[in-house]
């Protein structure tokens, strides 16, 4: 009974944590997105239910994987839900909810109780369990492949269950995909052992098939994902990248900031595993530790950046692999059992103080190692969420924006306008409204009342020229002489600012 009363203990501060940090942040800065990225999951969820004549699931998106969106649906069709950015939160709490109930059940008691207080009390998970982004249903996912791989492996049964896990999480993020790769030998194989069809095996892939089946459909290229000029931008940024020693140093140091030494004592529980051949829990926390090691060679190969986030996909793993440890020891002799005690100690010892640090993310609204760490920039970022929203606020205060379209062409800025000024994105043209964009970027007096210029041409929109061609207007504007002059006889300059001008149609 105290065994299940702990357990509900843990579930019921899976849904009351995350909430009172979504009122606290969303009361401070008017929104619980931490990033824009964050502001454009649900902007791309949005586009396919209120985007009018071109609303659709082919706006599902081009380099972020679908199901994200699509479970973000039911919420983003409520409004508030949705410019408030609890839409996002409500699936992230639900998300934290179903993995924290199968962290429990990954390990025997007390380790698993002690395994849920080290992950649900940690600053940076209950964060991104509160924002629209996809972190937290990939670690649900994760958690529950594992799990259920583990089952499978010791019985042969219910091989579904950790299939339906990787199809889901090959469709939710790309570090699934190695996971799918790495266990088709072993399902392979088990499959064959139990004497059933072990073709059942390529069925791991189906997600990725699925995924290259829609670029094709769609954009007609299977790879369009990676070809895309955002993705094209984002590659090449990492200035550690090609050399070993400088990715794994810095990797270290970001683990570190984040989790303190536990990394060390989840090596210490994957060798014991391998000792005592417990290969089963291994190759299921191997699935949970494998975004990590993902990560390092995309990092590498100057592809992935250093976002916290894409350190705490591996969270679950390192914290199971080291109370696997801690279960191995307490199982053994007297004075094994005491070591156990002492290894206990140890760890959170190491761990407790490097938490205290970490919370300064929730008083601060942002990474709490930017100094320490060399970024290029932040994925937890309130202050900057909150300014973009202000900005544009200010900048359109007095205008009449009822029933008016306007164009936004540069970066991010027509997400986060969408939020700050409330408009749906039918209100607003983007890359978004399919084949119509080509002919509003030719001649936009024809179809909006308003554009919005930067001051000059970023590397965004140099990238998007190369990609639309000499239909890209932001650019024509500042290299044409006579789309210039065009586009001058048709609009009104009524407002600048802030290295932005707003031009309104006469």
């Amino acid at each position: 009974m105290g065994e299940e009363r702990i357990r509900w203990s843990f579930l019921f501060l899976s849904l009351f944590l995350p909430t009172i940090i979504a009122f606290h942040l969303f009361s401070v800065y008017q929104t619980t997105a931490p990033s824009l990225d964050g502001l454009s999951h649900l902007y791309i969820s949005k586009n396919v239910i209120h985007n009018g004549p071109n609303s659709g699931i082919k706006n599902l998106g081009t380099i972020w994987l679908p199901l994200y969106h699509i479970a973000l649906l039911p919420f983003v069709a409520f409004d508030f839900l949705y410019f408030s950015g609890f839409a996002g939160t409500l699936l992230g709490i639900i998300s934290l909810f179903f993995a924290t109930f199968f962290l429990l059940r990954f390990l025997s008691f007390p380790e698993n109780a002690f395994a849920a207080t080290f992950f649900i009390f940690h600053p940076y998970l209950l964060l991104f369990s509160i924002s629209p982004m996809t972190e937290v249903l990939t670690i649900f996912l994760l958690i529950f492949t594992a799990y259920y791989f583990d089952q499978f492996f010791q019985t042969g049964k219910n091989p579904w269950f950790p299939i339906i896990g990787v199809i889901l999480g090959t469709l939710t993020r790309y570090e699934f995909y190695p996971i799918a790769f790495f266990i088709f030998p072993l399902f392979f194989w088990r499959l064959k052992k139990e004497g059933k069809n072990p073709l059942f095996s390529f069925l791991l892939f189906f997600g990725i098939f699925l995924w290259l089946f829609w670029n094709q459909v769609i954009f007609s290229d299977p790879l369009f994902f990676y070809h895309h000029p955002v993705a094209r931008g984002v590659l090449g940024r990492i200035a550690y990248a090609g050399s070993l020693v400088k990715v794994w140093r810095f990797n270290w140091a970001v683990l570190q900031e984040l989790f303190g030494y536990l990394p060390v004592f989840s090596l210490l529980g994957i060798f014991s595993l391998i000792g005592r051949k417990r290969f089963s829990l291994l190759f299921s926390l191997l699935i949970l530790l494998a975004p990590l090691v993902t990560h390092f060679f995309l990092a590498y190969s100057n592809i992935s950046l250093g976002y916290a986030r894409f350190f705490l996909l591996s969270f679950p793993g390192l914290i199971l692999s080291a109370f696997a440890f801690f279960h191995e020891l307490r199982e053994t002799t007297f004075g094994k059992r005491f070591f156990s005690i002492l290894f206990f100690f140890l760890i959170t010892l190491t761990y407790l103080p490097n938490l205290v640090t970490t919370y300064q993310v929730l008083s601060q609204g942002r990474n709490h190692y930017q100094v320490r760490v060399n970024l290029p920039d932040l994925d937890i970022n309130y202050p900057a969420v909150n300014f973009y929203l202000k900005t544009f606020r200010h900048f359109f205060a007095g205008l009449d924006l009822v029933e008016r379209r306007l164009l936004i062409p540069f970066n991010q800025e027509f997400q986060a306008i969408s939020f700050a000024l409330k408009l749906r994105p039918e209100s607003l043209f983007d890359a978004y409204d399919g084949s119509i964009i080509k002919e509003v970027m030719v001649s936009p007096w024809q179809f909006c009342h308003y554009i919005l210029f930067p001051e000059s041409p970023s590397l965004f929109c140099q990238t998007f020229q190369r990609y639309y061609g000499d239909k890209y207007f932001v650019s024509s504007f500042f290299e044409k002489e006579e789309y210039h002059q065009e586009i001058l006889f048709r609009f009104s300059l009524i407002r600048e600012g802030g290295e932005l001008k707003l031009y309104q149609r006469k």
